[in-house]
């Protein structure tokens, strides 16, 4: 009599096997009961989470480029998920502290996507991996690192002594970087978080640069610009609010830079569309400094401007500069005036 309740007994157990087995949490899964949590989650849907991050973070060192992809898919994914606050907060901040294991990856495209990863990560904590993969041998990492960096730069959440953390590494990449892409987001970054040491880095690096721009006239001034715009802000606005702040030296070599590349872009043929645009801000940058010269004591002629100007006065103009470069409170020689030969 009591063999129908031995074979109803095994069934059921064998039922709930089946059901556990069911409602397994899958590898690299986030509950969803995680994904809507309010105000705090649980105990173990923080353990779920967790495992779910080292899942994919392990998947990125997976040396195989499909791999790492996913996985830098499905690490971003929650960001995207219309989950709450709660869940983010605690996401953001777990993943921050587990990322940087992702730059162990042997091949590129794991390092790659783990720095695109690291774009998305809101905390503070994240500026670990990014000084990694600001000294990664590869320019396509350095690019996504440097961009992340830039974003930390400009969150008005993140502590000033945070982003002070990155200057050196970010100054050191911009003094050994040659890809203009990666000097776009490598510039911006430091000039936001940088001080006059740090500018000069940026201004050196600039000057460098012109060989470049006068062996392919072509090639394009932007990636310049933009940064030359962003520093010009900076210094004049710091010039203004503490004078002390920012030295004459510093004016000194900003107008010395302006007037190098207000030069190469007078160069631009005359069809050149971005030809004006150019020249103005140059040429804006280097008056801008004059002006503060002078009100802190220096008495510079200031040079015409080549606005409206034909191609022969352009260059009386340019000669100008070039004369009172070399006169006080400048005192530059020919050598670090002049451009670069071809």
């Amino acid at each position: 009599m009591r063999q129908p309740y031995l074979v109803v007994g095994a069934l059921l157990v064998g039922m709930l096997q089946m059901g556990s087995a069911v409602f397994a949490q899958a590898p690299g899964q986030i509950p969803s009961s995680a994904v809507s949590a309010q105000g705090t989650l649980t105990e173990r849907d923080q353990q779920l989470v967790n495992s779910a991050i080292d899942h994919w973070v392990k998947e990125l060192q997976a040396g195989n480029a499909h791999r790492s992809a996913a996985a830098r898919r499905k690490l971003v994914e929650p960001y995207t998920q219309g989950a709450t606050e709660t869940f983010v907060k605690f996401y953001d901040q777990s993943l921050a502290a587990r990322i940087a294991a992702g730059m162990a990856a042997t091949d590129v495209a794991g390092r790659l996507n783990t720095q695109l990863v690291a774009r998305n990560v809101r905390s503070e904590r994240v500026i670990d991996v990014i000084k990694q993969g600001l000294k990664d041998e590869a320019s396509a990492v350095v690019l996504h690192a440097a961009a992340a960096a830039h974003g930390i730069a400009v969150n008005k959440d993140v502590a000033t002594a945070v982003k002070f953390g990155l200057r050196v590494p970010v100054a050191d990449a911009v003094k050994k970087e040659s890809s203009p892409f990666v000097l776009s987001y490598l510039y911006l970054a430091l000039i936001e978080i940088g001080e006059a040491s740090h500018w000069d880095v940026v201004m050196t690096k600039f000057g460098e640069r012109l060989a470049a721009h006068v062996a392919s006239p072509n090639a394009g001034l932007d990636v310049e610009f933009d940064a030359v715009r962003a520093l010009y802000n900076k210094i004049i606005t710091a010039r203004i609010s503490d004078p002390g702040k920012v030295t004459d030296k510093v004016l000194t070599q900003f107008t010395l830079i302006c007037a190098r590349y207000l030069h190469v872009a007078a160069n631009l043929p005359a069809t050149d569309a971005e030809r004006s645009r150019m020249i103005a801000l140059f040429e804006q940058g280097g008056l801008a400094a004059i002006e503060q010269l002078n009100k802190g004591g220096a008495k510079i002629k200031v040079p015409g401007t080549l606005a409206n100007k034909t191609a022969n006065e352009e260059q009386l103009m340019l000669s100008d500069w070039r004369t009172m470069l070399m006169a006080e409170p400048f005192n530059f020689t020919e050598a670090q005036i002049v451009l670069p030969a071809k």
